[in-house]
């Protein structure tokens, strides 16, 4: 989500160049992992003796955002780099059904950090390929717009939808993937919504917790209004805010919106717990290990 960390489009052939739409008649993609908590035939969500209903498990950023406890000064690094092959897998391997990474168009094809030989930071690409098909993609398109900007600016909602677009049109066209598209800027996923219809689009909202002169950023009823007015699948809202407003969940489910939730709040196995049963459809979470062994969650094969 917010923060350091994110995958490159480096500059190749046709990366930065206008990309045709994904083709519009194709099928809106199934998302097994949000609607019933699966992949396939892999169970992500025993059961228990407290019949807690299903939900899926997101590693944010593989097995969790490389800075923790930063508002106290604390900035150990996870065992993990964030944003790396190496990291989704690893999330998988522990029992996520999904990886949830922040994907930015650079121009120059530079990563924001160097990084081990071993750990590099991936293009989306790389991604994909080094990724097993069985784990789920959430794709946050990450801008840089200041908060004091209304909004983006069209050229650059297009240079970064076009190029992202491009990338997965061309390695997942024949993929079984989930692959799910996530903003906190509303005119990046009213433009992802538009251009393609296989993949779903889901509004990043941090229900008031962060400052913004657009509205539709601002309150859990505006990020509601601004998906079904955009046509999106869905809401990724912020753990604080749905604790806040736990009715909110209800809400939008009536409305036919799926909901997500994301943030700090999420490494409480009892708070997950919590979130199952207001009807969350997935939990992305920092402490994969600690919360896929709460759920008793499956993991994938090292082998998948």
């Amino acid at each position: 989500m917010a923060g350091p960390g994110l995958l490159t489009q480096r500059r190749g052939a046709g990366v930065l160049q206008a990309a045709a739409p994904l083709v519009a008649e194709r099928e809106l993609q199934q998302t097994s992992w949000l609607a019933d908590g699966s992949v396939g035939a892999r169970t992500l969500l025993s059961q228990s003796e407290d019949r807690l209903p299903a939900i899926a498990l997101g590693g944010h950023r593989g097995m969790g955002e490389n800075l923790v406890g930063k508002e106290q000064g604390d900035l150990r690094p996870r065992r993990f780099r964030e944003n790396t092959v190496r990291s989704f897998v690893q999330a998988a391997q522990a029992g996520a059904s999904f990886v949830e990474f922040d994907v930015q168009v650079t121009a120059d094809g530079v990563p924001p950090w160097a990084v081990r030989e071993d750990d590099d930071l991936p293009t989306l690409a790389e991604v994909f390929k080094g990724v097993p098909e069985s784990v789920g993609f959430d794709i946050e398109v990450k801008m840089t717009t200041p908060d004091n900007l209304p909004a983006a600016p069209a050229a650059e909602v297009e240079r970064m939808v076009s190029a992202i677009l491009a990338t997965v049109d061309r390695v997942a066209a024949y993929s079984s993937r989930t692959i799910v598209f996530t903003s906190f800027d509303p005119d990046v996923c009213r433009v992802l919504r538009a251009r393609q219809a296989r993949c779903p689009v889901m509004f990043l909202s941090g229900g008031g917790a962060y400052a913004h002169v657009d509205a539709r950023r601002t309150s859990v009823p505006g990020a509601v209004a601004w998906a079904l007015e955009a046509g999106l699948q869905g809401l990724v809202l912020e753990a604080g805010s749905v604790q806040a407003q736990p009715e909110a969940v209800a809400a939008a489910r009536r409305k036919g919106l799926m909901v997500l939730t994301y943030g700090l709040q999420n490494n409480d196995p009892a708070w997950v717990r919590r979130q199952a049963h207001l009807g969350v459809h997935a939990v992305i979470v920092d402490d994969v290990e600690r919360i896929a062994a709460a759920l008793h969650l499956t993991p994938v094969p090292a082998a998948a």
